[in-house]
């Protein structure tokens, strides 16, 4: 190949990448600064069970210990109410309960009633 082929392939790749750069960011920047004009927010589950939300949940209960990491992780930690015994991260959560700040729903086989 010679130095003007290469060129050529170069060229045409950076600009391939420039428009993908270009539609990507659109895309993101597009959707991340949409904001829910909607009041009810309709969820389905697998079970086809449809859950109507009528405002932004306040509370949250995490039902597995990755589901807290993550909620911590995205910066909702301060909206978890309740948590299993086997959440130990991103904190000890044990004070928190005994404290009355949060509550323990049990382990997946012991929950609480």
């Amino acid at each position: 190949m010679n130095n003007k082929s290469r060129i050529y392939v170069a060229t045409i790749i950076i600009i391939v990448l420039i428009i993908s750069a270009a539609i990507i960011y659109s895309y993101y920047n597009t959707n991340l600064n949409q904001t829910t004009t909607e009041k009810n927010i309709t969820v389905i589950d697998d079970e086809g069970y449809a859950t109507n939300l009528t405002s932004v949940p306040q509370r949250i209960i995490s039902l597995a210990p990755s589901n807290t990491q993550i909620l911590f992780a995205i910066g909702v930690g301060n909206k978890v109410v309740g948590v299993t015994e086997y959440d130990h991260y991103p904190y000890d959560f044990t004070a928190w309960i005994a404290a009355g700040n949060m509550t323990s729903v049990g382990g997946f086989s012991t929950p609480n009633k």
